[in-house]
């Protein structure tokens, strides 16, 4: 019977000589033979199948600890088992990478976008789609509460994902707008625009079994009174809420709802300044 040198093996299928000593290391797939004089390891065709099933369930990412106990004790309920495993985890990957991938396709949107805004400054109706956001209750005059609340935010969430500019939402309730009332905020949120592999169907399950549940804040779809303006200093805020309520009074229409602050520009998408942009939004409904 012919035998095979592990250069042969190498180039035969195309794995490097290193990664098959390596197995043989670990007793994942050992050669045929072993010659006792120079230690060359050979190898028998009988053994390309193994070798192949190795690699193919390497490639699906299957942990080679998980390679080597299946190998020691095939049967196909359980290559069926490890095929729906590793299915399930290959779901959870493409559901995480569609959100990143929406996530991404928002934020060259929202840039590309940025031109048909319009004048700064200058308050508008437009009409928006619902928006989800998570959403936690706390007092915030600073940059430093700011920071708290929202790491508690993101604790409750058990979210190990990095915060996006632009996804980070400060809160004002109703009742504090219609007094003119525009600090402290009533708290901070994330938003949730991902469809299917975003936070919301993680949470939706957390929520049902953890003792620290987190809010979920949806603004409906409608019209909303809308202001941009540069700069992302929450202190200069106070005026735009106030030119904002000013002209949805003006315009025959009454706020509904909390409104929605974030910042879309800082300094982590650009060194200029003058580029900053915040974006402040109310619910609103016309007076009948």
């Amino acid at each position: 019977m012919k035998l095979f040198s592990i250069g042969e093996m190498s180039k035969i299928h195309g794995i490097a000589i290193k990664t098959l000593r390596y197995y043989d290391e670990i007793g994942l797939f050992k050669p045929a033979c072993v010659n006792e004089d120079n230690g060359y390891r050979y190898y028998s065709p009988k053994q390309f199948e193994s070798l192949n099933t190795i690699l193919f369930l390497k490639y699906l990412g299957v942990p080679l600890k998980e390679i080597k106990g299946y190998l020691a004790i095939r049967s196909t309920e359980d290559y069926l088992s490890l095929l729906v495993k590793e299915q399930g985890i290959i779901d959870h990957k493409i559901n995480t990478l569609m959100g990143m991938k929406q996530s991404i396709n928002r934020q060259i949107q929202e840039i590309t976008n940025l031109n048909s805004i319009g004048k700064m400054n200058m308050p508008r109706i437009e009409v928006r789609e619902e928006t989800t956001v998570w959403w936690h209750a706390a007092k915030i005059r600073t940059e430093l509460e700011l920071e708290l609340a929202l790491h508690e935010l993101k604790r409750r969430m058990a979210n190990q994902q990095p915060l996006v500019i632009g996804m980070v939402a400060l809160t004002i309730p109703i009742e504090q707008l219609i007094s003119g009332v525009y600090m402290p905020y009533n708290g901070v949120g994330i938003l949730d625009d991902c469809e299917g592999g975003g936070f919301m169907s993680q949470l939706e399950k957390r929520n049902g079994n953890d003792s620290e549940p987190v809010e979920r804040l949806t603004l409906p779809e409608g019209d909303y009174a809308i202001v941009y303006y540069r700069g992302t200093d929450h202190k200069a805020s106070p005026e735009y809420y106030r030119a904002l309520m000013n002209f949805i009074a003006e315009s025959d229409y009454i706020a509904k709802g909390p409104a929605l602050e974030r910042v879309i520009i800082n300094a982590y998408k650009t060194k200029d300044p003058n580029d900053y942009l915040t974006e402040i939004r109310i619910p609103v409904m016309k007076v009948q």
